[in-house]
């Protein structure tokens, strides 16, 4: 409220009497922006791809679904962390070795419960089989997903390291895995 209704001289109102709405929704799409929040849709189906995955020789290829690569410190250097869905797992890679060991790694959809991994694969790869169907299906319903990881080696012992990755275009890129033939 305005404790002094004068006015300037060319009639508008003192600047602590104006509202402060426009500058606010201004900050708010500004800061959208900059986070990547407000994506467009083109942006968000970027962020997720389908793609065929190399098999060796003889083997039957498939389809996986891959998010971009969010860049996260392991403790000891620059590194990132992808998330990458086929039709039977939801994997967490990255160039860095897994320490598994604390049972602290996993992923948080929103603000849901921690979902810990089930295995590590190839010291790379945190493994998500046992929870894959409730796991997708909030991919579908979230805005993002936190990913927990904690590197190797563990002495000294670093903390967890987490990265953020947007969900927009998830369930629109997941349709595409479901109709991904590989040659």
């Amino acid at each position: 409220m305005c404790s002094n209704p004068t006015t300037h001289m060319n009639g508008s109102a003192p600047h602590h009497c104006r509202s402060r709405w426009p500058r606010l929704a201004a900050l708010a799409l500004l800061t959208g922006t900059l986070t990547g929040t407000l994506a467009s849709p083109r942006a968000a189906a970027a962020q997720w791809a389908v793609r065929a995955e190399p098999t060796a020789p003889g083997a039957t290829a498939s389809c996986v679904l891959e998010s971009e690569r969010q860049p996260l410190s392991d403790g000891y250097q620059k590194t990132w962390a992808q998330i990458v869905v086929d039709r039977q797992a939801v994997r967490v890679t990255s160039p860095s070795k897994l320490d598994p060991g604390d049972a602290d790694i996993g992923l948080v959809v929103d603000d849901g419960p921690f979902v810990p991994m089930d295995e590590v694969a190839g010291e790379r790869t945190a493994v998500f089989k046992t929870r894959y169907a409730p796991l997708v299906d909030d991919f579908k319903r979230g805005l993002k997903v936190r990913v927990q990881l904690r590197f190797w080696p563990t002495w000294p012992k670093t903390s967890t390291h987490s990265a953020i990755i947007s969900l927009l275009g998830f369930t629109r890129a997941h349709e595409g895995l479901a109709d991904c033939r590989t040659p």
